[in-house]
């Protein structure tokens, strides 16, 4: 079973973790999740003192994911038609009381959330596209590791949708080797 939350990223703030043990003997993986942007606020190995993403206080966090954590942008066409698009940015979110589920200038989007991994999918109407952006941590490996996979798919019957450039990532990542600095 996963839980479903439809337009998560204008719901009430909430935070949790993704349990990750990997491996025969355990090795630890730590993944922090928020509803707001592409969800993950921080990850990292053993500790919080260790991270990958830097780990921040959920209050924080619900500041900083969509615009530190991942981040995903879109370049296409469309027969004639060029657009750029960031997918879950907090500008195109349905504002409550000012948007319809009918409304299809603003994109639809759902958060799944399952005991060991976490999706968000996109339905952008103006382009006809869906974006699906899953995260997990691998398991049965002699390493930690966290997955992250991104699929697009076209929602138009006939028209072809050409991508000419996607940039997908993280916006920030710390050093590997030592402690953050506390300032």
């Amino acid at each position: 079973g996963r839980y479903i939350l439809e337009d998560y990223d204008i719901k009430p703030t909430f935070s949790d973790f993704l349990p990750g043990v990997a491996g025969l003997y355990g090795k630890p993986m730590w993944t922090f999740y928020v509803n707001r942007g592409q969800g993950i606020a921080s990850f990292g190995t053993v500790s919080k003192e260790t991270p990958i993403l830097e780990f921040n206080a959920a209050n924080k966090a619900y500041q900083n994911t969509p615009l530190l954590g991942f981040r995903t942008f879109i370049t296409g066409r469309r027969g004639d038609h060029s657009f750029f698009s960031e997918p879950f940015s907090p500008l195109s979110s349905r504002v409550p009381g000012s948007t319809s589920d009918a409304d299809t200038s603003l994109p639809k989007r759902v958060m799944y959330v399952g005991a060991n991994e976490m999706q968000i999918q996109e339905t952008n109407f103006a382009e006809m596209y869906e974006i699906n952006v899953t995260y997990f941590v691998l398991p049965e490996e002699s390493f930690s590791s966290f997955v992250r996979r991104t699929t697009i798919t076209n929602m138009h019957e006939t028209k072809k949708l050409t991508l000419s450039g996607v940039l997908d990532g993280l916006a920030q990542m710390e050093p590997y080797g030592g402690r953050i600095e506390h300032y």
